[in-house]
């Protein structure tokens, strides 16, 4: 009876990252090697989202830049502020993105300064040396009094205000203000938990206080979620029910893990997530009753960190992201990309961020109602020390950093937006832009398992393959490599797909007065142009319609098979709904 070609359809992306050594605990839906690609829920993988500067530069380009806490408040009047501490200080936003130095130092350690709104109020602590800060609206800072010997307040129905206990972290939890790890007159207390009065954040009673000597030699973090409010130490976890003095019961939570820092715990509607260094590193879910690890395909990862400072957890974008000092090579010394867990993909997947411009540092969480710019994180680069929308850029594989000023034109209104921007000339000729000169394109990679049909060690033949690509506007080109019976390391063929933008459109006839342009194709006729000379002046945007039937190369003979898909056109978003290989088994010896 002859050999028949049998189908072996991908078209399940949902397992998300794994990065198990043991290639054969990896199922079908899973992959080794994600780098930029985001999974589509019903299937299909796609190049995530772009980021953009969102803020000018924080400090001056190349000088220190070390943000470790970032914190956005809502104001009653509905405007926003981000409060960021790096470099020992505290910067704060304007609506246009330019930050300013508050003018005080803050030096808890890693996180530098914790934050916490009451209202229009937001309250600053930074550390064992330094006085609670607090600041109403744009009003100038208050130090608070320490509070200590003569300023205790024992007096709940007569408020003295503007006291505040020198700590290193605090939270709002059911109408008080909480501070941990604190100092009292010179002397530290790194378990000690205390409360304001109820209602009254700047008034502090002596007793109202809990020491919490088990579990850990200092409390890490606090986090307050529905009727109790967490308390992290590096090796336990804890739980303070009640409402009053009268009725706080504390309940031990967990006696094996913990939290390092406020940097490492994020918070979404159902649950509070959290990094733990202690048994060899995991990312945790709370949901009131215990945490549950939620990291066992990335766990490899996380088991080889050696600077837990320098990971931040945070719940953006109804995803959560972790950045971590980790790249496929190994540990780093620095955060240099993002590792993202959908919860929304089967029963959660991972996949993997980084960029060329820079990796993500603290994470800006926060209400997005009525608001373009969230979400956003902190870029720790020296090179480009701003806020970036996480979630901008949507036609193009490119992270767009620019610093409009250096065009050296008319920079007010400048700032290109998701569709476009203008700048304005020397003249006062108002130039559209569809496009920016800082897009820094990213690397797009999306490795398969180990493909057998069953069989690991029985010889195939795999035969032309096809590939249902995306349309996504752009003429762009995919590099497919494959790979041989367990040999990960070196490609046996490489061969590239080409897949057609699609259809184009014309946007609409440019605004009177303006210059209509578009990057790389405009003539500046001063010596320097956007393109060669004379071309039209036409905007178009690129119309996303269907897929694309591709058909590969053939792989030969092999007892397993391996692809490695790259995306070849730099800026160009590509996306693969599914790959259909052709195998014929050989007889079985």
């Amino acid at each position: 009876m002859p050999n028949r070609a049998e189908p072996i359809n991908l078209i399940d992306f949902t397992g998300g990252l794994n990065l198990r050594k043991n290639q054969f605990q990896l199922n079908s839906n899973e992959s080794p090697e994600m780098r930029n690609v985001a999974i589509d829920p019903v299937g299909g993988i796609y190049t995530r989202r772009g980021w953009d500067r969102w803020s000018q530069n924080i400090v001056p380009e190349g000088g220190p830049w070390d943000p470790h806490r970032a914190f956005l408040i809502q104001f009653s009047d509905g405007t926003d502020m981000i409060y960021i501490a790096a470099n020992n200080k505290v910067f704060y936003s304007h609506p246009d993105g330019a930050f300013f130095d508050l003018g005080i130092t803050v030096e808890a350690n890693p996180h530098l300064a914790d934050f916490v709104g009451f209202g229009d109020d937001v309250y600053i602590s930074g550390g064992h040396q330094h006085q609670m800060v607090r600041r109403r609206l744009e009003l100038p800072p208050v130090l608070l009094t320490e509070a200590g010997a003569g300023s205790w307040n024992d007096d709940y129905l007569n408020p003295v205000l503007n006291v505040g206990p020198r700590c290193e972290m605090t939270e709002a939890h059911s109408g008080y203000l909480f501070a941990a790890n604190t100092s009292e007159d010179g002397v530290r207390f790194p378990n000690r938990l205390r409360w304001s009065h109820p209602t009254s954040p700047e008034d502090w009673a002596q007793a109202d206080f809990i020491d919490i000597l088990t579990g850990g030699s200092k409390i890490t973090a606090l986090m307050s979620y529905e009727d109790h409010l967490l308390i992290f130490k590096n090796d336990s976890i804890w739980a303070l029910y009640g409402y009053d003095a009268e009725s706080w019961q504390l309940v031990q939570k967990s006696s094996t893990i913990g939290a390092v820092s406020p940097q490492g715990v994020g918070r979404n509607e159902q649950f509070v997530f959290f990094y733990s260094a202690s048994d060899r590193g995991g990312i945790y879910a709370y949901n009131g009753e215990r945490p549950l690890e939620i990291s066992e395909q990335i766990r490899i990862a996380l088991e080889s960190l050696h600077r837990p400072d320098l990971v931040w957890v945070g719940w953006i974008g109804r995803k959560l992201w972790v950045t971590v000092p980790w790249d496929y090579d190994g540990a780093t010394d620095e955060s240099i990309g993002v590792l993202i867990f959908d919860p929304s993909i089967g029963g959660g997947a991972w996949t993997y961020y980084a960029s060329t411009t820079g990796a993500p540092g603290p994470l800006v969480a926060g209400s997005n109602v009525d608001s373009e710019i969230r979400p956003m994180a902190v870029l720790r680069s020296p090179e480009v020390p701003c806020v970036v929308r996480v979630m901008a850029n949507s036609e193009a594989a490119v992270d767009t950093i620019w610093d409009w000023s250096v065009l050296g034109y008319n920079t007010a209104a400048a700032r290109s937006s998701e569709t476009g921007g203008y700048i304005v000339t020397d003249t006062d000729a108002e130039i559209i832009m569809m496009g920016a000169p800082g897009d820094e394109p990213f690397a797009t990679v999306y490795r398969t398992p180990w493909i057998t049909n069953d069989w690991p060690t029985r010889k195939k033949s795999f035969r032309r393959p096809n590939f249902i690509c995306r349309i996504t506007g752009f003429d762009h080109d995919l590099r497919v490599r494959s790979y041989r019976d367990y040999e990960e390391l070196n490609a046996r063929r490489q061969h590239t797909l080409t897949v057609p933008a699609g259809r184009i459109t014309a946007v609409p006839p440019e605004v009177p007065g303006q210059v209509a342009a578009v990057w790389n194709a405009f003539n500046w006729n001063d010596g320097t142009r956007w393109n060669e000379t004379g071309a039209p002046p036409v905007i178009t945007s690129p119309a996303k319609q269907g897929a694309s039937l591709r058909r590969g190369s053939s792989y030969g003979l092999c007892k397993a098979l391996q692809l490695r898909v790259e995306g070849a056109t730099p800026g160009a978003r590509w996306g693969v709904d599914a790959i259909v290989l052709k195998v014929v088994m050989r007889r079985f010896r």
